[in-house]
């Protein structure tokens, strides 16, 4: 079954398409980039994903990056010291906080920790701006919608929608982004317009 993103493209003229070719080469000159940086820091990144050089550069060998995921901008990684794992289709809005470690308020030294030594993320996860996920949290869910500004202390079920401080289940999601091409939210879709394009 073809998608929106599909029939949108496969209806252009060719002029209408050499446009949004043209508009789209900037985009995936500058992930390209970004995705080099990360790489060259130890991280594990897949070719379809986009991240802004700025997130990219916060990086290390313990990030695994997998297809068509979608990092926006002014997203954060403190304490990057265990494995972080983001699987495909998720979507990480701005400013996102990941707190990986915390410390020890009851240590005289002040001793740094990290409960679950790493964060899983499932396929298809929605992590809305603003959200803070915090050093408990070892495995958000496939599915899982985090709302904008959340608090998230503890792990999210999957194709569950949580929210508030701390966030709590608000819901249950009907069903995954599967008909969306997600490289497309940051203009990072040049390689799969093009395919698509030539399909029709």
């Amino acid at each position: 079954m073809e998608t929106v993103y599909e029939s949108r493209i496969r209806s252009r003229s060719f002029i209408h398409f050499l446009i949004g070719l043209i508009l789209r080469i900037p985009p995936f000159l500058k992930f390209s980039y970004s995705r080099m940086i990360a790489r060259k820091k130890g991280a594990v990144v897949d070719k379809s994903a986009t991240i802004p050089v700025s997130v990219a550069k916060k990086f290390n060998r313990f990030m695994n990056i997998e297809n068509n995921v979608s990092i926006n901008y002014n997203v954060d990684f403190t304490s990057m010291l265990y494995p972080l794992h983001i699987g495909h289709h998720v979507i990480i809005g701005n400013n996102v906080n990941f707190i990986l470690s915390t410390h020890d308020i009851d240590s005289p030294e002040w001793k740094h920790i990290q409960p679950n030594k790493g964060l899983d993320i499932e396929p298809y996860v929605w992590i809305c701006p603003n959200a803070i996920i915090l050093p408990q949290v070892k495995h958000i869910g496939f599915g899982a919608v985090i709302g904008a500004g959340s608090v998230v202390t503890k792990d999210v079920p999957p194709m569950t929608v949580v929210g508030g401080n701390p966030a709590k289940k608000l819901r249950n999601r009907e069903c995954v982004h599967s008909n969306i091409c997600v490289e497309s939210l940051l203009a990072g879709d040049l390689l799969t317009y093009i395919k698509t394009w030539i399909k029709k």
